[in-house]
């Protein structure tokens, strides 16, 4: 069973199934008569307490509740460019000929962060070099080949902000590419087995100045940058296996019980 928005009419049939899937960490309203553990697809194998987990597993269940849990999928794009096996190992950083990026449909969230960006600069007398580009579209209406290599892969830095939800497909498209995510702190950041490698601040000002850190150092021949890059291409090929050998569980799990 598949629950993307957590529809609150789902949450009575809960105990009819045998797992529930997510698509999004966060929830708008409260779970009722449901005490499991909410758990990223991917701890029940890869996770600090993965025995734990799997021993756990089991026991959530009771007749109101699926029997193998509530477990929350990260956000996968099943096109081939974005695939982690064909960019095992991304373009290199010091390759790359923009600094910083985002290009994406216009949202008051988004219009928020150009403008706190901008008045940062200007107050700090700064420059992140990073081009915000609003579109009308999803992808900008050209192939997934030209936005991956064009918009995504071009750029050593890529501006997460939200859209209809925290999480979106960009943030793994980032990862499998070797751009280096810039976001807002969220929950499902440190959810999945390990917190995912990025520039995460609590205000876009702040975004903003760990970004520019992090340029300033690469410019200097640094590597920092360089090596969050190849630390979050290296989390998101381990993390799709991490969430197919869970699922193996889970069904295992089910069709045997």
């Amino acid at each position: 069973m598949a629950d993307e928005f957590m529809s609150h009419q789902l949450f009575s049939a809960y105990g009819t199934f045998d797992y529930v899937l997510r698509h999004y960490f966060a929830s708008d309203g409260k779970q009722p008569n449901i005490t499991q553990p909410l758990r990223a697809l991917g701890n029940l194998t890869c996770g600090a307490n993965a025995e734990r987990e799997q021993a756990q597993l089991m026991r959530d269940g009771n007749d109101r509740q699926p029997k193998y849990g509530i477990h929350w999928a990260f956000l996968l794009e099943d096109h081939p460019i974005f695939s982690a096996e064909l960019h095992s190992q991304p373009w290199p950083i010091q390759l790359r000929p923009t600094n910083c990026s985002f290009s994406g449909r216009q949202t008051p969230k988004r219009l928020a962060m150009q403008r706190q960006i901008q008045q940062w600069q200007q107050r700090s007398k700064n420059d992140l070099s990073c081009s915000i580009t609003f579109t009308k579209g999803f992808r900008l209406g050209i192939s997934a080949f030209q936005y991956a290599v064009k918009e995504i892969g071009r750029a050593k830095i890529g501006l997460h902000p939200s859209g209809n939800n925290d999480e979106c497909y960009r943030l793994g498209e980032m990862l499998s590419l070797g751009t280096v995510p810039a976001l807002l702190d969220s929950p499902f950041l440190h959810a999945t087995y390990k917190q995912v490698p990025a520039i995460i601040g609590t205000t876009w000002p702040d975004v903003a100045r760990r970004a520019l850190s992090l340029l300033r150092d690469e410019q200097n021949g640094g590597t920092r940058l360089q090596e969050l890059s190849s630390q979050g291409a290296e989390f998101w090929k381990n993390l799709q296996t991490c969430m197919q050998d869970d699922m193996n569980i889970i069904l295992r799990r089910a069709f045997n019980g």
